[in-house]
């Protein structure tokens, strides 16, 4: 798995999209002047792609196999404006496909999260994501399905904020108050492990 984030508009991440051996470039657009954001896709220095929507402000790219069928999707986090019409912004996701040069939007959510990233769990990747519900925080995964994601049931629930970092086979989250826990892949479950 890839991954970019930097300020909200400039974070540039490689990775290889169309499994040619060469690494593409996706770069997270802003235009401020448009109130526009988005993503493109560069190959050799030149736009291949291009998706740019008003009110859609990214942050963070990843690159992984989230459907599992050996081609590599681009996940964008967002900022965009929230459907309850409040006129709020709410972190989001939008995946896309690379295909024949062209990112292709493939699915989007209106649920919103913390954190996002891709791990592996035996022999498939799934998309784990960190969520906030009122004063507690929970960490779980989402598995593809034909027609988009299936949320499984929370990894564990922290009652204080949390960051995560993917590792080989799972990840390590970080509450705030610095006390760590690893989980690791373990069949088709997953092993906590409190660290310090």
């Amino acid at each position: 798995m890839e991954r970019a984030g930097a300020r909200m508009g400039n974070a540039v991440l490689s990775a290889d999209l169309d499994g040619d051996g060469r690494k593409e470039e996706i770069r997270l657009l802003l235009e401020r002047r448009t109130g526009r954001g988005g993503v493109a896709v560069y190959s050799d220095g030149d736009e291949q792609s291009r998706f740019l929507r008003k009110d859609y402000f990214p942050f963070s790219a990843v690159v992984g196999d989230i459907d599992n069928d050996g081609d590599a999707e681009v996940l964008i986090g967002l900022y965009d404006r929230s459907k309850d019409r409040s006129g709020r912004f709410a972190m989001k996701l939008h995946v896309f496909d690379y295909e024949a040069g062209r990112l292709k939007p493939r699915w989007f959510t209106d649920r919103e999260f913390e954190w996002f990233g891709v791990v592996r769990q035996g022999d498939r990747n799934l998309l784990a994501v960190t969520e906030r519900s009122g004063d507690r925080w929970s960490l779980r995964t989402w598995k593809w399905q034909d027609f988009g994601f299936w949320l499984e049931e929370p990894i564990f629930v922290s009652e204080e904020p949390f960051s995560c970092d993917t590792i080989e086979n799972g990840l390590v989250a970080t509450s705030t108050g610095g006390r760590r826990i690893e989980v690791i892949a373990s069949g088709d479950g997953w092993q906590t492990r409190r660290l310090r």
